[in-house]
């Protein structure tokens, strides 16, 4: 027993010796290394200022340019059919015919009228006529009489020439053609009033007559503008009015269509008319078409929150339709520059989303709002500026204060985890 312990001892000297080493100068590297644990190294990346510019895949839907549903304006039959689905028209072409019976007798009706109420018209401007004619008449009578009974007067100067019951016949005569032409006066403006209320008369009488006429216009339908029919709901025989809840038929212009785009407001800060867009429908995988931005709604629905914007679309081939839902890659570009850092860079929890700076070999927990994406980028806005570093990942184990060993990271650790586990 007391020689094991010997030959421990013994041991335990040589190596001793062999370390060359002494308790103070191995409690100093212990102390290095402890002091070495405690920084923690890190991937970090610069904080860069650049313009966003993204696409943005967006639904659509493709309308006629124009598109009608001809409802009839008068109550009939169709007469006459010349178009059916699919019929490509031209503007002014006739498209159906109505008969109308009861309409054509209104025609005649109202002809009729025009007639009586023109002759009643011109019978009042013949009493006017009449009327006048005796005045010139009662005129001239009153003029003659007038001269004979001034002669009379002139003559009863000297005694006994003429009688005093001559003078006084002829001083009544004067006097009563002066009553005489004032009732014919009268009765040339009452003449007047009539003439012009059988004026209206007659006025209203043609216009009633061209209101039916329009109405008998409207039994002969014609295409307002180039286009195809696209919907056809009567046939020759089948009784039409005005009430009737479908159209006769539809028309719509399709060699040019509408692609209409309901923009997200994040999709709103630069949309610039005249601008090309390009898009896909499902009826042509693999081909893509291009429209032209023409109309901008330039207000947010409340309901959808999103901005009506209408596309330009030449369809002369055909080969488009009303009702397709395009796939639209919408290009927005702020119009000026913003922070991102790498998507990695941003954490968020329940109570915050933020990111960590490292300044001077510490941490700093910076809070910041999360903007648009770009790539493997995100927009940051918050107390950060750029060319600050900031981790690569962020994580809330990592406090404010915590010394750290940086470096710069590399192309891969911008990479999300999976692409890198990837090797993208």
């Amino acid at each position: 027993m007391k020689r094991a312990i010997s030959l421990l001892i013994g041991s335990a000297a040589v190596s001793f010796v062999l370390c060359g080493c002494n308790p103070g100068t191995a409690q100093q590297k212990a102390d290095e290394t402890a002091k070495k644990s405690d920084v923690m190294e890190m991937k970090v990346t610069p904080v860069v200022q650049q313009v966003l510019s993204r696409d943005y895949e967006l639904p659509g839907e493709l309308v006629a340019y124009q598109d009608v549903a001809v409802h009839p304006k008068v109550e009939g039959f169709v007469q006459h059919m010349n178009v059916d689905r699919g019929s490509v028209v031209k503007r002014g072409q006739v498209l159906l015919t109505v008969s109308a019976p009861e309409l054509d007798a209104k025609v005649r009706e109202a002809s009729a009228k025009v007639q009586s109420e023109r002759s009643a018209f011109m019978q009042a401007q013949s009493k006017l006529s009449s009327a006048r004619a005796a005045v010139k008449e009662g005129e001239a009578k009153l003029d003659a009489d007038d001269a004979t009974h001034t002669r009379l007067k002139k003559a009863a100067a000297t005694p006994g020439v003429v009688a005093d019951n001559d003078l006084e016949v002829s001083a009544k005569q004067v006097e009563g053609d002066h009553a005489h032409i004032n009732a014919l006066k009268d009765a040339v403006e009452a003449a007047k009033s009539m003439v012009a209320a059988q004026a209206d008369t007659v006025k209203a009488a043609e216009q009633s007559l061209a209101a039916v006429k329009t109405m008998e216009s409207y039994l002969v339908v014609t295409a307002p503008f180039d286009g195809v029919i696209t919907s056809r709901n009567v046939h020759e025989g089948s009784l039409v009015d005005p009430k009737m809840d479908q159209p006769m038929v539809r028309i719509q212009e399709v060699s040019r269509l509408r692609l209409v785009v309901p923009l997200p407001e994040v999709a709103t800060a630069d949309v610039e008319v005249g601008r090309k867009v390009e898009f896909t429908v499902p009826a042509f995988p693999g081909k893509t078409f291009e429209g032209t931005i023409a109309r901008v709604g330039h207000a947010l629905d409340q309901h959808t929150r999103t901005m009506p914007v209408e596309l330009d679309v030449s369809n002369a081939d055909g080969r488009l339709a009303p009702g397709m839902y395009p796939s639209i890659s919408w290009h927005v570009a702020r119009p000026y520059p913003t922070l991102f850092v790498p998507a990695t860079a941003v954490a968020t929890t329940t109570e915050r989303t933020f990111l960590i700076r490292v300044k001077d070999g510490n941490t700093e927990v910076v809070e910041v709002k999360r903007g648009q994406p770009m790539g493997n980028m995100v927009e940051v806005f918050g107390e950060v500026k750029a060319g600050d570093d900031v981790a690569v990942r962020a994580s809330e184990d990592v406090k404010s204060g915590t010394k750290v060993s940086i470096q710069l990271a590399s192309a891969t650790d911008l990479l999300p985890k999976e692409k890198a586990a990837g090797g993208e």
